[in-house]
């Protein structure tokens, strides 16, 4: 441009003589154009100013737009708390909170609630909640409840507002969305009163080009007929100017400015016409006057134009370098602050805005220290102060703080600026934010501090070498072994000179094929050699180095000292052997009981293979013998002391019942918890059958099973403790075969041994199931029958045993039968008794049974033995007195009563070893008559029965046994026995 202007002046110049008349309205012609074109820089200028201005205004607005929706966050959402927030903007009509559905449920405009808000033409558009302020299209009405769409038929300057919403996320973390009404007649009225309707309009579009607003009464909002070219230019820059002409054919200045934040555009119309009106009346009038006194005033007008011209480069000059600086300034990516001589700051650029948080209006006018984070002391901003004020640059560091709290680093230069006379004009300070380098240099020293923490500390052998292989760095413990005092001393030597020969040559040639190939070292096992030359194993992983270009330069390695773990491995491998070829059955199950491992003794033991039992309980051996409380019994000594040992029963895959001796152990982790429990068992089902046997040997008899002798008297001593705790009666029945002996001499032994093997299985089963039967040898056997109410309730039992022996029994080609006589007794009785008692008082009554005739039972008669017994005393008494001349004779007179007169004597004599009822022998030494009894004969009449003396030869213990027992014959070989006879004495 400037070039084009001196070659027009100096073509007018060279011109000026040939045709003055065309050179003066040629240099007016230029001038005056000259003066529309710097005109319309002007007008285009403003347009961008006013643009500038009315967007900054704008977004301020919306920001207090947004941060007002957003509050309803705080504080719990109502009817009143938004009518509260409107305080804060008065530009908008309403705020409210929509609901399910897009209803509004809360408002500052109780008319606005059940209202429903479209927004699916909102932007930016959203599938998801947004945090962000979105636009609406411009609304009929006055608030939601009275909105209605903007249609082609609608008239422009009707009552409107725009719709804004964001998304909220209140404090339980649910989403709520927030909208307003804002006033468009605020933002009209505002741009009103910076543009008048014939200067020319300002319109607010949607960043979709969608008219919002206009100050002009013929646009018509939602059309985006005059934001075609807008749009167009904003896919270049969000912000310009240019000449255009608008859909009704009005020629207009036009800039533009996209909002920073929130998505509109700004755009400001200066009517041409209006903008040029001056210059053309000038022209007007300087054509007139040129034309008029052009050969008269053609030298002025050459001055003129000189003049003019040289004002005009001087101010294109100076507009071209404002424009630069000011470009330079803006576009700074350091931050600019201008202050005055007594720093109040009168300028920053928008990277200052951009660092600090601060806007340009919120700091003009203010102290820099707006930014101090009271860390800088007043020492060192005196000492600033004091180099600036001197005429010095001041170069140096801020921990400054932002607007939002957060600190952060700037490095700045601040130098004094002096007018032409030497006298200070500003204070021009460039700052540098040095945030992310001193935060790095703060990590770097922080990774050196846990680096060198992590060498000093680690109980790993960590090293670093060179391409020769010494040290660069290593740990400690490192140091240790090889008797430095510090890994630092070890930087800088070789394998050779801290290791012995061997173990150095093994890591040399280790490391070869790391420096020549790259290749790393994986969990090697190395030896080793501590300070107290003790030998040890260490893992070790070694990587290689590389620098830029992909070359070796050293090695990182790792070396963990295994040496437990390698003496583990060893125990372990024992107990792995152990635990294969171990003849005991091994378990070992988690803590939940689940089987995680078994041995080969136990396949062997159980029939179940470890792929059977794996991850299974345990209690797929249970044989069902134990009980409940028996498990929970191990249970609670395992927990209680960690161990068990005892005896289990326990069942084979094949359903087999075997017995083992286990012994189990809990596993503790080094905290003390249960983590496994192991279990060790023998097979000792041979010896449990053994014990059996000798058991069976001991206590049964080996022919017939039955309990012997010794089980017998078991049995009886616990039945009549039991009798005695139930308050019943038992009886014990003794029983002997008659005519056996004639069988076994007949038919021989082993027909003998069938009878009696069939014989004791009848009589068994004619007894209740809590009797018992006994063998005690040859053919006699015991019953002990339980649980009698009376004497009476064993007389069917008895009968049973009788026709059960009587019953014919096949042996080969011969029936054998014989019968059987049995004597009873019961317990409890008057004298106390104890079991070998029971059995001689069942053998009498056994006797007597046989004595009258066999197959029947006697009834042993506890008074009566008793009676007997002092009987046989007093006769034993008697003969012994006799025999030691005890008797003294007495006489005593024999008087008639009559007449007084002694009519004879008689003789007593009195043993004194006698007992006192029977002192009544004569005189003569007859023992006189002691007592009679009665009893029912085997015909059923009463006898009388003297005490003979005792030279008669009668056997006295036949003659004893006669008179102490009665007798019932059986009916029949088969059948029942008779009924029961009564006892003898009264």
């Amino acid at each position: 441009m400037l070039k084009k202007t001196g070659f027009s002046r100096r073509s007018t110049f060279a011109l000026v003589a040939l045709i003055v008349a065309l050179s003066a309205f040629a240099a007016t012609a230029y001038g005056l154009w000259q003066l529309r074109v710097a005109r319309i820089d002007r007008q285009l200028e403003s347009a961008a100013m006013i643009v500038r201005a009315l967007e900054d205004h704008l977004t301020q607005n919306f920001n207090v737009i947004d941060r007002t929706l957003a509050n309803i966050a705080d504080q719990p959402i109502s009817n009143e708390r938004l009518s509260s927030l409107l305080r804060q903007a008065p530009y908008l009509r309403s705020v409210v909170v929509l609901g399910p559905g897009d209803v509004v449920s809360a408002s500052s405009n109780p008319d606005n609630i059940g209202a429903r808000l479209l927004r699916h033409d909102f932007l930016p558009q959203a599938e998801v909640p947004l945090e962000v302020l979105r636009v609406g299209r411009l609304r009929l009405g006055r608030d939601f409840h009275s909105a209605r769409e903007i249609g082609p038929s609608s008239v422009a300057q009707s009552i409107s507002f725009i719709p804004v919403e964001r998304d909220v996320q209140l404090s339980d973390a649910r989403w709520v969305t927030a909208a307003a009404a804002v006033n468009s007649d605020y933002f009209l009225n505002f741009y009103g009163n910076h543009i008048a309707a014939a200067e020319g309009k300002v319109q607010l579009l949607r960043y979709d080009g969608v008219l919002l607003l206009g100050s002009d009464e013929r646009d018509r909002p939602g059309s985006d007929a005059d934001s075609r070219s807008i749009r167009a230019r904003l896919q270049q820059s969000e912000a310009g100017r240019f000449e255009q002409n608008l859909s009704e054919g009005r020629a207009v200045f036009t800039a533009y400015r996209a909002s920073r934040v929130y998505p509109f555009v700004l755009v400001v119309h200066l009517d041409k016409a209006h903008g040029l009106a001056a210059w053309r009346g000038a022209a007007v009038n300087t054509l007139l006057t040129v034309s008029a006194v052009l050969l008269a005033a053609l030298a002025l007008a050459s001055v003129y134009f000189i003049r003019f011209e040289r004002s005009a480069r001087a101010r294109e000059l100076a507009e071209e370098s404002l424009r630069t600086l000011s470009l330079a300034v803006q576009q700074s990516p350091v931050s600019i602050v201008i202050t005055d001589p007594d720093a109040v700051i009168q300028y920053v650029n928008p990277k200052f805005e951009s660092i600090t948080g601060y806007s340009a209006s919120e700091v003009i006018g203010k102290n820099p220290k707006v930014l101090s984070s009271g860390e800088k002391s007043s020492v060192e901003y005196r000492d600033m102060w004091q180099a600036i004020t001197a005429g010095q640059i001041w170069k140096g560091e801020f921990h400054n703080r932002r607007k939002d709290g957060s600190l952060f680093w700037e490095m700045a230069s601040i130098s004094p600026v002096f007018d032409v006379h030497g006298a200070l004009q500003h204070f021009v300070a460039v700052k540098e934010d040095i945030t992310a380098r001193k935060l790095a240099d703060e990590k770097i020293r922080e990774l050196n501090r846990d680096f060198v923490s992590f060498l000093e500390n680690t109980s790993d052998f960590v090293y670093f070498k060179d391409r020769n292989g010494c040290f660069r760095f290593c740990s400690q413990t490192l140091a240790d072994i090889t008797h430095h005092a510090s890994w630092r001393d070890m930087i800088g030597k070789h394998d050779l000179e801290v290791f012995p020969p061997e173990t150095a040559q093994i890591y040399y040639q280790e490391e070869l094929p790391v420096f020549e190939t790259g290749q790393p070292i994986l969990g090697k096992t190395d030896p080793y050699f501590d300070a107290a030359g003790n030998h040890g194993w260490v893992s070790t992983s070694k990587w290689p180095l590389f620098d830029d270009d992909g070359r070796v330069t050293g090695l990182f390695g790792i070396s963990r000292d295994v040496t437990e773990r390698m003496q583990a491995m060893e125990s372990l491998q024992l107990a792995a052997s152990v635990f294969t070829h171990a003849r005991e059955g091994i378990m070992i199950t988690n803590a939940a009981g689940e089987i995680i491992d078994v041995n080969e003794a136990f396949t062997r033991i159980t029939s179940y293979s470890k792929e059977d039992v794996l991850g299974r309980n345990p209690r797929l051996l249970n044989s069902g013998r134990q009980e409940k409380a028996f498990y929970e019994a191990l249970w609670r000594e395992l927990i209680e002391y960690g161990y068990w040992y005892g005896e289990v029963w326990n069942r084979r895959k094949s359903g087999e019942v075997y017995a083992v001796m286990q012994t189990i152990s809990a596993v503790r982790d080094g905290g003390g918890q249960v983590r496994h429990y192991l279990a060790l068992f023998s097979d000792i089902t041979p010896m449990k059958e053994h014990e059996r046997q000798l058991e069976q040997i001991a206590h049964f008899d080996a022919l017939t099973q039955l309990p012997n002798r010794v089980l017998l008297a078991d049995r009886l001593h616990q039945a009549m403790n039991q009798t005695r705790r139930r308050d019943l009666r038992l009886a014990v029945a003794y029983l002997d075969l008659d005519g056996f002996k004639a069988i076994n001499d007949t038919y021989g032994h082993d027909a003998g041994d069938q009878l009696l093997i069939t014989l004791s299985a009848r009589m068994k089963a004619a007894l209740r199931e809590g009797d018992t039967l006994a063998r005690l040898g040859g053919d006699e056997f015991v019953a002990v029958l339980l649980d009698l109410a009376d004497i009476s309730a064993s007389l069917p039992m008895l009968a049973r045993l009788l026709a059960a022996a009587a019953q014919p029994v096949h042996v080969g080609a011969h029936v054998l039968q014989v019968s059987a006589s049995l004597g009873v007794t019961f317990f409890p009785q008057m004298e106390e008794v104890d079991p070998d008692q029971m059995l001689r008082q069942a053998d009498q009554a056994m006797y007597q049974a046989k004595l009258a005739g066999k197959n029947r039972y006697y009834v042993f008669d506890a008074d009566h033995d008793r009676s007997l017994r002092g009987y046989h005393e007093s006769l034993e008494g008697i003969r012994l007195a006799m025999q030691q001349h005890e008797f003294e004779l007495f006489y005593q007179p024999k008087v008639n009563m009559r007449t007084g007169r002694v009519v004879g004597a008689e003789g007593s004599a009195v043993a004194g070893g006698l007992p006192a009822g029977h002192r009544g022998a004569s005189a003569g030494g007859r023992v006189g008559r002691v007592g009679n009894r009665r009893r029912p004969g085997s015909d059923g009449r009463l006898a009388r029965r003297r005490t003979r003396h005792s030279s008669q030869r009668q056997p006295q213990r036949q003659a004893v046994a006669a008179n102490r027992f009665r007798c019932s014959p059986a009916r029949t070989a088969g059948g029942a026995a008779g009924g029961a006879g009564e006892r003898s004495g009264t």
